[in-house]
Order: C-alpha cells, then structure tokens, then sequence
C-alpha cells in the first residue's frame, strides 16, 4: 500500500517477498479490504522532494523468466531506473519494458506487468 501526503510518501509490504522489497500497493482502503491487515509485515516512509521519481510497478518484471527459468528480480531494474530516472514517465516505461525483454531472450512473458511512473514537480 502507497499513500502520499506532504512531501511524505507511505508504503506497506503484506508478504515476506514484498517486505524485501517493500513493493508498494497504491491505495490504503482497497489494500485493507483487500488482504488481512494482520499479514502487514513492514511500513516505511520516505519524504519526497520535487524532482523525485516514484515507479510503482506490479511483480511482473522482477519475476518476468528467462530461457533458464531465472527470475529478472530487482537489482537490474533498480540499475536500469537509475540510468534513465531524468527521462519521460513513457521512456521509463520504455526502458524498462525492454529491460525484461532482453533479459528473457525470447521468452513469452508469464505474467502481466503494469507500471504507474510519479515525477514531483513543482506545484504552480
């Protein structure tokens, strides 16, 4: 679960793999009514600033396969997003994307993948 709210961002993981990796679930009530809020194993806050950038992804890319069956997982996304992070939501997307496709040689993808891509700017 993600929640933000001056400059303050908000994630929850509700599984052990999550937890590793605090993959963020977008909304607070959808993610209550969704898993059992005993099953919460880690909450973290950050501040963010204008200029950040804040991916949101599903577990599709770190656990998209390759030809041997290994798993992308998150070091080669967290490398591809530091490279590319000045670039448009669209290219991120983009760049990402095709991280997974050369990753998987080939391989049809096993899961769906969604990405949701949150630049802070400056409020006018």
């Amino acid at each position: 679960m993600i929640s933000a709210a001056v400059g303050v961002i908000v994630w929850t993981a509700a599984s052990r793999f999550h937890q590793r990796h605090l993959a963020p679930v977008i909304d607070r009530a959808f993610f209550r009514q969704a898993y059992d809020t005993r099953q919460i194993l880690a909450e973290q806050e950050a501040v963010i600033s204008t200029g950040d950038v804040v991916v949101l992804m599903s577990d599709g890319l770190p656990e998209r396969f390759n030809q041997q069956r290994e798993m992308l997982d998150y070091a080669p996304i967290k490398q591809t997003f530091a490279e590319i992070a000045g670039q448009s939501p669209q290219e991120i997307i983009a760049q990402l994307i095709n991280t997974g496709e050369r990753w998987a040689g080939g391989r049809p993808q096993d899961d769906d993948i969604t990405f949701v891509i949150i630049k802070i700017t400056e409020s006018k």
